[in-house]
């Protein structure tokens, strides 16, 4: 079980963030770069009962210069279980007011070197995946010479790299479907901007869609769909417009899945054709599915889910 506490984390971090004494030294000197990696993080979102695993993998890529001791992600979930690959330790704690889950290397040899890739960073929760961020940084420190760095600069947040991933979060409550289809549709848009959905073409189309829209067109036009059904007060046909939007992605994923397979492609890779990322897929699936599950059995116009009608003699 994950661990929680105030005071420890703090003993923890001293080995990477260490106390200064002004009196050891006249003059202070920045806090060493930790900067020089070249990492990305890839996260898989599990089902799990009650909840869900987010399972990171952490690559530093050819032309690092360092390697990388620490990976932070911003939380806004509780915790409930967590694992993190041998040699390196996990804790759950504020840090400079957020809340964060913050996994750091115990003996330098198990720090991702340049080419490198580690998985088993996992975290399990009943929060929904949210788009979030997360810090990445190498330890840099000359054993005997820590007085002589400017403790105001060593805060992760300005040695590390920031990058953006994907992380637990609460769901509203209450839960409003038409807000959260506006989230949806941020989704949809962020995951586009940030290279984890693609714009070509769609050739795994529904019928009332067009292959030249683009996935990701074609899924905002769902989710635009879903929402002017729901404005009408018609929760029936949301429901299967977002039951459609499910089946699509998951088509679109598996799609994915297999071509990544066939042109064995780095998971990292920039491309044009990229179809869809773990992270999309994640967000788009789970966030979905829990609008479905909150909409309501019938609509203003009285009419009940099929699942509701009694079967026709």
């Amino acid at each position: 079980m994950i661990k929680s506490m105030i005071l420890i984390p703090i003993l923890v971090l001293s080995s990477a963030y260490p106390i200064v004494s002004f009196a050891q030294s006249d003059t202070l000197v920045p806090y060493p770069v930790k900067n020089l990696i070249y990492p990305a993080v890839s996260v898989r979102v599990l089902e799990k009962p009650g909840g869900y695993a987010f399972k990171y993998t952490i690559g530093n890529r050819h032309g690092a210069l360092q390697s990388i001791h620490e990976f932070m992600v911003e939380l806004k979930a509780p915790v409930k279980l967590s694992s993190a690959p041998e040699d390196w330790t996990l804790w759950d704690m504020d840090y400079d007011t957020i809340q964060v889950a913050i996994w750091f290397s115990s003996d330098s040899v198990a720090d991702i070197d340049a080419g490198e890739v580690i998985g088993g960073y996992s975290l399990e929760t009943g929060g929904l995946p949210r788009i979030s961020r997360c810090w990445l940084s190498a330890l840099e420190i000359v054993q005997g010479k820590e007085g002589q760095y400017d403790p105001a600069t060593a805060s992760i947040f300005t040695t590390s790299l920031q990058r953006t991933t994907i992380a637990p979060a609460n769901p509203p409550s209450p839960l409003f479907p038409l807000i959260f289809l506006d989230t949806l549709l941020s989704f949809t848009h962020q995951s586009a901007d940030l290279g984890w959905l693609g714009k070509g073409r769609n050739n795994d189309c529904d019928d009332d869609e067009r292959a030249d829209e683009g996935i990701a067109k074609n899924i905002e036009l769902r989710l635009q769909k879903a929402k002017r059904e729901l404005t009408k007060g018609d929760s029936v046909q949301t429901r299967k417009e977002l039951e459609k939007l499910v089946q699509k992605v998951e088509r679109v994923w598996k799609r994915s899945q297999e071509e990544e397979k066939k042109h064995k492609r780095d998971r990292w890779e920039k491309r044009d054709n990229l179809i869809m990322t773990s992270e999309a897929y994640a967000l788009l699936k789970h966030n979905t599915e829990c609008l479905i599950d909150r909409l309501p059995e019938k609509s203003k116009h009285g009419r009940g889910d099929d699942k509701d009608k009694k079967p026709k003699k």
